[in-house]
């Protein structure tokens, strides 16, 4: 069983996952600008400064543009930092068990352990 995160690995990950947050909002407004020359600007702007739920709830209002996978990063990035205020980050929602230093870092929003992640998705798929 790996150990758990020490404090400093913490900070990493929080920071991170912030960056992460603010380039992927960039993204998406960049996304929307690009793809709504007329209306986008202004569209662009309120997504900029929007908060989570307003983004999700103005995102699903422009149906003919497909950004789900922006919206669903930015829903994971704040799931994470949830668990890192909650002191659960890192921690498998499923067993409990700590998830390894590596898999953090190649997935710094994961949930779940290796184990119990493809045990989810062998369900999902059935």
């Amino acid at each position: 069983m790996s150990e758990k995160l020490t404090g400093f690995q913490l900070e990493q990950f929080k920071n991170l996952l912030h960056d992460r947050f603010y380039m992927v909002r960039s993204d998406l407004y960049k996304e929307i600008l690009s793809i709504d020359k007329e209306h986008g600007s202004k569209i662009a702007e309120t997504v900029y400064q929007a908060a989570a739920a307003a983004l999700a709830h103005l995102l699903a209002g422009l149906k003919r543009i497909d950004l789900n996978h922006y919206l669903s990063e930015i829903k994971d990035i704040e799931a994470a930092q949830t668990r890192i205020a909650e002191n659960q980050y890192g921690i498998c929602q499923d067993c409990g068990h700590p998830i390894y230093f590596k898999r953090l870092l190649a997935f710094p929003t994961a949930k779940r352990c290796v184990a119990c992640q493809r045990l989810y998705e062998k369900a999902k798929n059935e």
